[in-house]
């Protein structure tokens, strides 16, 4: 909405407009009650990059996050690209690479990529609390927001979840959903990853007591690694595990062991997840799944984005934590940003 699609629904001139948004001169009382009754019908957002218009700016943005071939991240990379393609016009840009988390070697490869990119307006970065990533990060001039990942580093602002909350959340879903003495096992990413070991905490600290953990096995965010995991699970443990909990990527590989697990031996076999891969997609519409705890990671790219919006642009303050909420799909939940595809694997 502009001040002239204003002017024209308040039936005055966007002289008039301006002076009512901006507080400048006098405006009769009828004519400013019109447009203060268009503004808020319409949500109008005063303009404030007025300055900025004015001025050639480049907003180039580095961002470091895990490769495409994980479905959490690509969702966050379309978040990413949306917000940027909405504020192109105030000279937002990014410049993305795209590296393995668990190997600190690519992450540092990236950064040592971007720091030679001249004008870097900022930094968006998601990665493990590697001491050599750290310390390379802290050498960087321009502001760094930490995403999905608090990393330990200088930054300006996290974008991401409450990890102890989603496991938590995960936790009271299965304290409904499971029968007493429920034998469950545990398939996460790596102890490694701060997040996922703050996701287990919060689940181990309000599950049931009567529900038994059988096993914790790590899969490093790989679904081949996940499908190998499970497999031997199920190898082992037979029809002793009534459900799968999965705390991490690479969930894919896992529930498609499941899977066929259930169709060759006819074991029934249910798991409740995290995030939002294509599988799990299919699993809940197919009752595989009982519930998956999301981290909106389609928003938590849009949001990243607006840190340096409100930085540089609003040139507001910014809050140092911003914390997307967690929430639980169910069979019949309406999904945000669907994964309509396969090339999305996890």
């Amino acid at each position: 909405m502009t001040i002239k699609e204003i002017a024209i629904l308040a039936k005055t001139s966007r002289g008039t407009v301006d002076r009512v948004v901006n507080g400048r001169g006098k405006v009769k009382k009828e004519v400013e009650e019109r447009v203060l009754k268009v503004i808020k019908e319409t949500n109008y957002v005063k303009n404030e990059v007025g300055k900025s218009l004015s001025k050639t700016r480049d907003f180039k943005i580095g961002v470091v996050i895990g490769s495409g071939g994980n479905s959490f991240f690509s969702l966050i990379d379309q978040g990413i690209n949306r917000e940027i393609n909405r504020l192109k016009s105030y000279g937002f840009r990014t410049i993305t690479k795209k590296v393995d988390i668990y190997d600190s070697k690519s992450v540092l490869k990236a950064l040592d990529q971007l720091a030679k990119e001249p004008g870097l307006a900022g930094l968006i970065i998601s990665a493990l609390n590697d001491d050599d990533v750290i310390a390379k990060v802290n050498t960087f001039k321009c502001p760094v927001v930490a995403l999905n990942l608090d990393l330990a580093c200088n930054k300006l602002s996290y974008v991401g979840v409450d990890y102890f909350n989603s496991g938590a959340l995960l936790a009271n879903f299965a304290n409904l959903v499971l029968k007493q003495n429920a034998n469950i096992a545990i398939v996460m990413g790596s102890l490694e990853h701060s997040g996922q070991k703050q996701r287990l905490n919060g689940l181990k600290n309000v599950l049931r007591e009567d529900i038994n953990i059988v096993d914790i096995k790590q899969n490093y965010d790989d679904l081949v690694k996940a499908r190998s995991i499970v497999s031997e699970l199920i190898e082992k443990y037979k029809d002793g595990i009534d459900c799968f909990i999965f705390l991490g990527a690479g969930t894919t590989g896992g529930l498609r062991a499941i899977r066929e697990a259930n169709v060759l031996y006819n074991y029934g076999y249910k798991a409740i997840t995290v995030d939002q891969t294509y599988e799990i997609e299919r699993a809940l519409k197919d009752g595989m799944v009982l519930g998956t705890i999301t981290q909106h990671p389609y928003t938590q790219g849009v949001k990243v984005v607006d840190v340096f919006y409100d930085l540089y642009v609003r040139e507001s303050k910014i809050d140092p934590l911003k914390i997307i909420d967690n929430s639980i799909l169910l069979r019949e939940s309406f999904i945000p940003h669907q994964l309509n595809n396969k090339k999305y694997s996890d």
